[in-house]
């Protein structure tokens, strides 16, 4: 009897023990599920954030989008209140003192202006990068003693002569003439010798005076 009493005993004992870990496990799961709520909480405030979010950045894409086609259309507007306005002009010296022959390109080798590109410092001709309405300008410095023809040739045809001349001394007396030329693209343009009269001594480039050639466009052709 006695030792049925004490089975029971410890029967319930291990039963005590095991409803223990019962309510451990119970109160396991139940903060387990505290914290899955609380994840569940976070989770959905995160997504509502990353929402706003995307709302916002719709809405700076869209503000942006808008703006980038109000410059875009006021660029274009511009444009079309202005057809044909488009800049080329250029401007070269002589960087030193020559001694030009008959039938000689004048070659103009420091560029203070070249937009568009179409100057060339090489050679000395300027290249019309477009159709269009031009202007061209030099000026020719003769050092003591000298004289010449100098020429302003556009596609084999004379649109400007000047002669300078220091015969009588050393007045350093530039000569220029300015005209205006219709080009069509590539049409080429430069300033020579005359090949028909050789000139006399040197022309002059230096600090205090500039032999040089210009040119722009100003419109398009008729």
């Amino acid at each position: 009897m006695s030792d049925i009493s004490t089975r029971l005993a410890q029967l319930e004992n291990i039963v005590k023990s095991q409803n223990s870990k019962i309510i451990r496990l119970e109160e396991n799961v139940e903060t387990l599920r505290q914290n899955n709520t609380q994840l569940d909480e976070i989770i959905i405030r995160q997504q509502e954030q990353l929402k706003r979010l995307e709302q916002r950045g719709d809405q700076q894409r869209s503000v942006y989008q808008d703006n980038k086609v109000k410059q875009l259309t006021r660029g274009s507007r511009l444009l079309s209140a202005s057809p044909g306005v488009i800049t080329i002009a250029f401007h070269a010296r002589l960087s030193k003192t020559e001694t030009p022959a008959k039938h000689h390109t004048i070659i103009f080798d420091i560029i203070s202006t070249n937009s568009g590109n179409g100057y060339n410092k090489f050679s000395g001709a300027f290249t019309a990068p477009i159709d269009g309405l031009y202007v061209f300008s030099y000026t020719i410095v003769p050092d003591c003693n000298s004289y010449g023809a100098f020429e302003l040739v556009a596609n084999n045809q004379i649109h400007g002569v000047v002669f300078p001349e220091s015969a009588g001394g050393c007045d350093y007396t530039g000569s220029s003439t300015t005209a205006v030329v219709e080009l069509a693209q590539g049409d080429v343009t430069f300033i020579r010798t005359s090949p028909t009269y050789t000139p006399v001594g040197k022309i002059v480039s230096n600090v205090n005076m500039w032999t040089s050639f210009a040119g722009w466009r100003i419109g398009d052709r008729e």
